[in-house]
């Protein structure tokens, strides 16, 4: 079986890419600076405004802001469905880096 040459990838793609990280690298500085627990600090969740309960992506939030912080096992506590699929996140994400880089 022959291997095929990787096909080009248009400035179109690079510039999606380029895009995506910024809006992360902007989300993540947001979530480090801003402390979930204190409330006003990040925008009301709309679900736990209408319910009153948590919903995963407030816990996903306290997650981040935990592991940018390095308390690992306190992160794993808010989400950990979600904290247990972060290496698999991280491996879809790198090939997406690797567009940005070339």
């Amino acid at each position: 079986m022959e291997r095929q040459e990787a096909q080009p990838v248009s400035d179109q793609s690079r510039l999606y890419a380029a895009v995506l990280f910024v809006g992360i690298a902007v989300a993540l500085v947001v979530v480090a600076l801003n402390n979930p627990h204190v409330p006003g600090n990040l925008p009301a969740c709309p679900f736990r405004t209408l319910t009153g309960w948590l919903c995963p992506g407030c816990g996903s939030t306290r997650m981040v802001h935990h592991l940018l912080h390095g308390e690992l096992i306190l992160a794993a506590t808010y989400n950990p469905v979600a904290f247990a699929f972060l290496p698999a996140f991280f491996v879809a994400v790198f090939p997406l880096a690797m567009i940005v880089v070339r």
